[in-house]
């Protein structure tokens, strides 16, 4: 089935959702849904990209870098009488890469999926915050030629990945109503270990020609949360 990954993820982004609205309506602690602009830097998945564009120089548009994407998340933090608090969040991010030219319309597609735990820090009536997250990332790599699914052996060729992430973030809160806040925030993240064997051979064709390591990853985003 094409895109199963993204399914996936999609359904458990929904299934978090609603578990999280649940348990906030019988607890009234705070629920927050995020939407973000993500910038991805990964030093391996860039050499990958470059080695496909310098090999191809009949190619008049360039593959561009899987580096631009959107993250959509959502978050639910646990009561708490001191300025700390703790939570859980699911988010899942995706970037693409797309070049046409003549005869050759190539798009790559990264989806990412992070579960984890939150450390959250604000004073009362501060609306300064910071947030630690702690994570599990899942990844997963297509590639599209001509609008049709990359295969090789006659079977989808996809990469999928997994490892751990940590990042911080910062933001600060707009009071809407007695019980709705908006936040604009930042936060950069690092996967320093992202477990990836066949991301090669699908952005490059290749393996084991850039590197044998598995690629790190370090992100930074601008977003706006909604908290109730």
């Amino acid at each position: 089935m094409k895109n199963k990954f993204v399914f996936f993820c999609f359904s458990i982004f929904l299934i978090g959702f609603f578990s999280f609205f649940l348990v906030h309506k019988s607890t009234a602690q705070q629920l927050r849904f995020g939407v973000t602009y993500t910038y991805l830097y990964s030093k391996l998945l860039n050499q990958n990209i470059q080695t496909y564009n310098f090999s191809r120089p009949f190619l008049e548009k360039k593959q561009p870098l899987l580096s631009h994407g959107f993250n959509l998340s959502v978050s639910y933090l646990f009561g708490s009488s001191s300025d700390f608090s703790h939570g859980i969040g699911l988010s899942y991010s995706r970037f693409g890469s797309s070049a046409e030219n003549e005869g050759l319309n190539s798009t790559f597609n990264q989806n990412f999926a992070k579960l984890g735990y939150i450390l959250h820090y604000q004073k009362d009536e501060n609306p300064f915050y910071t947030e630690l997250h702690i994570s599990v990332i899942g990844g997963m790599l297509g590639r599209q030629i001509n609008d049709e699914t990359f295969e090789f052996d006659g079977e989808t060729a996809r990469a999928y990945g997994v490892g751990g992430h940590i990042g911080i973030r910062t933001g600060y809160e707009f009071t809407l109503s007695d019980k709705l806040f908006l936040s604009p925030f930042i936060d950069v993240g690092y996967a320093p270990y992202f477990y990836s064997p066949n991301t090669e051979s699908i952005l490059n064709q290749t393996t084991e020609l850039i590197s044998e390591e598995q690629p790190s990853l370090f992100n930074t985003s601008f977003g706006i949360m909604l908290r109730r």
